[in-house]
């Protein structure tokens, strides 16, 4: 399964950035093992209608949900850690 998604996510990753969304890991292992859906697929010859089927769901099934807080994503880009606010009050802690 790691191999798998090693090879899948980037992919899947650029076609869910061009629909200007971020694809979910957790939500994409979970859809590839709900049912035993992917193995019946290799397993009856179908792994294409499988992948239409994927890129089908992907919008609304194996994307994040949007939220009002910042990602860690967002945070990393921006520079924001929790680390660095622990490091800043115990800084100004000290000060006092």
């Amino acid at each position: 399964m790691c191999l798998l998604l090693g090879k899948m996510y980037p992919i899947l990753m650029q076609h869910a950035f061009k629909l200007g969304k971020e694809l979910s890991g957790y939500k994409l292992t979970n859809y590839l093992i709900a049912d035993h859906a992917f193995p019946k697929a290799i397993q009856e010859g179908k792994l294409e209608e499988f992948i239409d089927q994927l890129l089908k769901d992907m919008p609304r099934r194996l994307c994040m949900d949007k939220r009002r807080r910042f990602t860690l994503r967002s945070n990393v880009r921006a520079g924001n850690s929790y680390n660095n606010e622990l490091e800043i009050s115990n800084l100004h802690k000290n000060a006092a």
